[in-house]
């Protein structure tokens, strides 16, 4: 029976043979995985890179999350988007020092966590008049409602939902992402969470039809969304993923069609 040829990511990221510290072969550096990545682009290539970069993802949750584990997926989504925005022909900081610094984000994150959990009895109710309705909309729609929807429908502002959404989802690793990382090597966020502070952001998910406002959610995490992959956003809408991947396409046309003057 023949020996099974170890994949990229396997060849790259492990641990040396006695032979290769004999002959002085090391394994390559997350720069060096980094430039293969800038040339190939492939997934394979992408969690070759997260992979060697996973005692600094470690060291920045100890920092900045407490260690806490149901962060950890957070911290590698922290991770997998700092790698994106690397530029090493303009950043004066290697790939580490760079990823690491972006994780001190996480303190926000854990505390904003923290704050959920403790929030008043107003917030139940809040979860439970979403999760009612929410499932009078599934009924109604034949899938998901997205978040204005359902704003529509409980009157809650999504501040307030996303809100509730935090303080009583079951966190779960597995159920955000996967530690093989297949949506963060599968580059499916348009151009990671979308920033609810950005009022261009608001005005595009605002002038999108209902599916694609969920599409918009689903493949960038706006309004506190988990992120999913295109294949499961299709089965929850009832459409293929081809038809996805249109939809996606047309929502990040009018994202690059920002105005050059600054929008308030």
């Amino acid at each position: 029976m023949q020996p099974k040829t170890p994949s990229l990511l396997e060849r790259q990221t492990q641990a040396p043979s006695k032979d290769d510290l004999v002959l002085g072969i090391r394994p390559q550096s997350p720069a060096d995985l980094f430039a293969t990545w800038q040339d190939k682009k492939d997934p394979e290539a992408f969690q070759a890179v997260m992979q060697s970069l996973d005692p600094t993802v470690s060291r920045g949750l100890r920092a900045f999350g407490g260690d806490k584990p149901h962060l950890k997926t957070r911290a590698r989504l922290l991770a997998a988007d700092a790698v994106r925005k690397y530029d090493p022909t303009k950043s004066k900081a290697s790939l580490n020092t760079w990823v690491y610094g972006h994780m001190q984000r996480l303190q926000r994150i854990s505390a904003d966590r923290d704050a959920a959990v403790r929030l008043p009895e107003r917030v139940r109710m809040d979860a439970i008049l979403a999760r009612s309705a929410t499932t009078e909309l599934v009924d109604k729609l034949g899938h998901e409602p997205d978040l204005q929807t359902l704003s529509e429908a409980t009157g809650l502002s999504r501040a307030r939902l996303a809100a509730a959404d935090r303080a009583f989802r079951e966190v779960s690793e597995s159920g955000m992402t996967t530690e093989k990382g297949d949506i963060l090597g599968g580059g499916k966020a348009v151009g990671g969470p979308a920033k609810a502070a950005d009022p261009w952001v608001d005005y595009v998910y605002y002038d999108l039809d209902p599916k694609s406002r969920v599409i918009f959610e689903h493949v960038t995490g706006y309004g506190g969304k988990e992120i999913w992959q295109k294949k499961q956003i299709a089965e929850e809408l009832g459409i293929s993923p081809a038809a996805v991947s249109h939809r996606i396409k047309g929502i990040l046309t009018k994202l690059q069609e920002r105005p050059s003057s600054e929008i308030t």
